[in-house]
């Protein structure tokens, strides 16, 4: 009987990270190829992990993970492909980096390859890093968000809140410029 896992490697976004028993993390990512997907990242709260400046909300990756049916997934490797540092050094684009994320992850469905959605969420992020944009809003982006997942075409920041709450029971927990 063989106990092996195929070896998985793609692109992604760190949407969130959990820490959980011990020195693990659960980390929940949004990728290229197999879209949003939860990894166990063994040991990665170690003060010696060299994975954990990596695994920051906000980051493009690049990720190896291993995986067998329907069991959670384990990180094998990651590598840094941008962290975006200009974003990160602006408050109001922290805070709009962290509501596209909350919303992304709230919306997502594990386990469906939404290739639309990724290119948007890389263009956002490419976008709120230029250093030399001023603060940008978020608005049009999150009515695409909800657009291309099938919610219903919304043309304002009110309409998609309104059906936020609706979907989730819950508000947005981030102010949106």
């Amino acid at each position: 009987m063989s106990f092996s896992r195929a070896l998985e490697t793609d692109e992604a976004f760190v949407l969130t990270k959990k820490k959980m028993l011990r020195l693990d993390s659960l980390v929940i990512l949004f990728t290229k190829q197999s879209g949003k997907i939860a990894v166990i990242a063994k040991g990665v709260q170690k003060i010696t992990s060299r994975r954990v400046s990596a695994l920051q909300t906000g980051n493009l990756i690049s990720v190896s993970y291993s995986k067998r049916g329907d069991a959670p997934a384990f990180l094998s490797d990651v590598s840094l492909i941008s962290h975006f540092s200009e974003l990160k050094k602006s408050q109001e684009k922290i805070q709009n980096m962290y509501s596209f994320f909350y919303i992304l992850n709230t919306l997502l469905p594990e386990h469906q390859k939404e290739e639309k959605m990724y290119e948007l969420c890389k263009k956002t992020m490419i976008r709120l890093g230029k250093s030399n944009m001023p603060i940008f809003s978020l608005t049009h982006t999150i009515c695409d968000l909800f657009n291309f997942l099938g919610y219903g075409e919304f043309h304002s920041l009110d309409e998609c809140k309104l059906k936020y709450e609706e979907i989730t029971g819950k508000q947005i927990p981030y102010s949106i410029i």
